[in-house]
């Protein structure tokens, strides 16, 4: 899978994270409802045995054709040989990440405002998730992105993507929420379909 090609990007934060041993089959099953890019969230020192985990994680995405970043830390994105990082700019620095990382993985930002996601773009990250709901067809049509994947993000339910969508977007990121008591597949889907996907 190419970043270019990744539709919708599933962001499951540390907090919302499954049971340990349980994140291959998650990951499997929202891959079958058609993420295209995980971006995964670790806390390895609540998850000490996390290292086998993330390789089980990394060969379930790489088998169903998804891309895979890890939250916010460049080392162990070069050493778990996922797809990148997805890091905060301010607590890591985007240049020390590429340092890290080389050329041939990606490094995703975050913006919650217009001069923000402009201020992104400008050190050139791979992708960038904007979290501002259904503002974000408005704050995209007046940038310039060039060769960064614009994701609209901040979504809380599939009517304010249907507003994205119909406004053109048509890159979603969508957040989990493990209280939400749904199935990451059936959820997926559901977006996937908004997109004009068949799966």
């Amino acid at each position: 899978m190419k970043l270019e090609d990744a539709l919708l990007c599933l962001v499951v934060g540390s907090g919302a994270l499954p049971e340990p041993g349980a994140g291959s089959d998650f990951c499997r099953r929202a891959v079958a409802g058609g993420a295209d890019l995980i971006q995964w969230g670790v806390d390895d020192r609540e998850r000490p045995e996390y290292g086998d985990e993330l390789e089980n994680i990394r060969a379930v995405c790489r088998e169903e054709g998804a891309l895979l970043v890890v939250d916010g830390d460049p080392v162990l994105a070069l050493a778990a040989d996922v797809d990148g990082v997805h890091v905060s700019g301010a607590d890591v620095p985007i240049g020390y990440a590429r340092s890290v990382l080389g050329e041939g993985r990606l490094i995703g930002l975050s913006s919650r405002s217009a001069d923000e996601a402009a201020m992104a773009l400008d050190l050139e990250p791979d992708y960038l998730l904007h979290h501002e709901g259904t503002a974000c067809s408005g704050v995209f049509a007046g940038l310039r992105a060039g060769r960064t994947v614009l994701y609209a993000a901040g979504i809380e339910t599939l009517e304010q993507a249907a507003t994205l969508v119909n406004a053109g977007v048509f890159r979603l990121a969508i957040g989990w929420n493990a209280q939400s008591g749904r199935d990451v597949q059936v959820e997926m889907a559901a977006y996937s379909k908004l997109l004009g996907r068949c799966l």
